[in-house]
């Protein structure tokens, strides 16, 4: 994500306590259950028995399914990456308090 690089500690620890809180509301909850039901139906068309829908494509639905994992995992995935730059760039200024 470009736009972390511009964002100081503080905001990204807002930002890191925000999406902690998302993903314990009901409403996330209903979403997530939602992808993952959608995953499980892209999943069964490409490796059960589930035939494929007039104009589905094989690569349509492996795209369709990174998709849908990726946004499943999306507040985690922020979560992981706003706080994996802080231990990245730690400040090396020994005048600041």
């Amino acid at each position: 994500m470009d736009d972390t690089l511009e964002l100081t500690t503080e905001q990204k620890a807002a930002r890191i306590a925000a999406l902690r809180a998302l993903l314990e509301t009901e409403g996330w909850k209903i979403i997530q259950a939602e992808i993952t039901e959608d995953i499980r139906i892209t999943e069964s068309k490409l490796f059960g028995d589930v035939p494929l829908a007039n104009g589905e494509t094989i690569e349509g639905l492996r795209r369709e399914r990174i998709d849908r994992l990726e946004l499943r995992e999306l507040p985690a995935n922020l979560i992981r990456e706003y706080g994996e730059e802080d231990a990245e760039t730690p400040d090396l200024d020994p005048y600041k308090e």
